[in-house]
């Protein structure tokens, strides 16, 4: 049995040793490279000078499950998907087809001659890796096959095939990119990818907006308007003009997020190949800046606080705010999952325990507000009113909740920025 159990081991550890994808040797003196390696590598993408042409080859280590996978080599004029061309390498059990293909836009199509100025072309699938090989002519008078004496940014893609047809990338491992253009005659040797800086922008923006702003205004609104009777800020209540401060740098940062994003996508995203809930993350985000725009419009008009109907609109600001609050978190988890975010997935366990935080708080200062606080009208003798019992308890509760909030907000937007 021990015997048994040995070469099990030995057999394992060979076959994952086996499926090791390392970089050549030759990258930066004898060819040009492009890889993601640290330690072990997902892909490497090689290139070398050979007269009017340039011999390529795509490795890619292939995901455990035996289904069949592909990779492809896109060669851009910037690092967004659209008007690329590309370069694909596509399993089909045993075989691998090499083939040339186009992205018009945020979608890509084969050509009518899928070898078009591809020589050499050969694959193959070993040790758990998947290599192809072509040569390329350096220039091509097809629009769609670009030259490779111009420098170009590499994308790097790789998902699932079927039948020899591959199946669109996930959203949440989106092509790798190269943080520079690529000198296809030079011998670089490039590495990492570079990063959605307008993504994560937006991200950031949003996080401020409802992490830290809302997150104070809202607790200011519902929890300290009898406090500080005797004190005006701005010849309004305390409360009031904080909660006004939050909630306007809530609509500015969120309006210019919202606004960010559309210039970058230039366009709807329907985030193909997301999960469903991914999916959401888009809509989600249009009904929280609706909110977000809908409320200050509404407070803008609202009646006199003795007015008959004054209590229509506090309840219609209170649901709009609060539909608003609930839907930006859960508009935030599902956007650090998604791939062109490039955050790490731990990120969601902060947001979670943001969320929790949130509504412990509030479930406190709730308590509180019934059980301690007595928010009845008490005068000092000069005839100034006294602040309400429990307000000291409140006040602490306040000073710790702008902290930790702060803390939410500062690491959450450095985990967006630095990864």
């Amino acid at each position: 049995m021990r015997v048994l159990i040995t070469v099990l081991l030995v057999n394992l550890f060979a076959c994952v040793t086996k499926a090791a994808l390392d970089k050549p040797a030759e990258c930066g003196s004898d060819r040009g490279c492009y890889s993601d390696c640290d330690g072990t590598c997902k892909f490497v993408v090689t290139w070398k000078e050979n007269g009017g042409n340039i011999d390529f080859t795509l490795s890619l280590t292939l995901e455990s499950g035996g289904s069949d996978q592909w990779i492809a080599l896109g060669l851009s004029d910037d690092q967004q998907m659209g008007s690329d061309s590309v370069t694909e390498c596509v399993m089909n059990g045993g075989n691998v087809a090499v083939s040339k293909s186009y992205n018009p836009g945020k979608f890509n199509s084969p050509l009518a001659e899928k070898s078009t100025g591809l020589t050499n072309a050969q694959g193959s699938v070993t040790d758990g890796v998947l290599t192809c090989s072509y040569t390329q002519t350096k220039t091509s008078s097809n629009s769609q096959i670009f030259n490779l004496d111009t420098d170009w940014y590499l994308l790097v893609a790789n998902g699932k095939a079927s039948n020899g047809f591959k199946s669109q990338h996930r959203v949440d491992t989106l092509p790798a990119i190269s943080p520079e253009k690529a000198d296809l005659q030079s011998t670089d040797d490039l590495s990492g990818t570079a990063k959605a800086v307008m993504v994560k922008l937006h991200g950031s923006l949003m996080m401020i907006a409802w992490i830290f702003c809302a997150s104070i205004g809202i607790v200011l609104s519902r929890h300290y308007k009898p406090m500080w009777p005797n004190s005006q800020v701005c010849s309004e209540k305390v409360w009031f003009t904080f909660h006004r401060i939050c909630m306007i740098s809530a609509f500015v940062t969120c309006s210019a997020g919202f606004i960010i994003i559309f210039v970058d996508v230039k366009d709807w995203s329907d985030l193909a190949g997301a999960t469903k809930w991914q999916r959401a993350h888009p809509y989600l985000g249009v009904i929280v800046t609706f909110c977000v725009v809908l409320n200050p419009i509404m407070a803008l008009f609202r009646p006199h606080p003795d007015a008959k109907r004054r209590y229509i609109f506090s309840w219609a600001h209170w649901f709009v705010g609060t539909v608003a609050q609930i839907l930006s978190g859960l508009a935030l988890i599902l956007g650090v999952t998604l791939g062109r975010a490039s955050v790490p997935f731990y990120c969601v366990w902060v947001l979670v325990a943001w969320v929790a935080y949130q509504m412990i708080i509030e479930l406190i200062l709730e308590l509180l507000d019934c059980c301690i606080a007595d928010n009845s009208r008490r005068y000092y003798r000069d005839g100034s009113l006294k602040d309400p019992r429990g307000s000291l308890l409140k006040k602490i509760i306040l000073a710790c909740h702008v902290l930790v909030i702060l803390a939410f907000t500062v690491v959450c937007i450095v985990i967006v920025a630095i990864n």
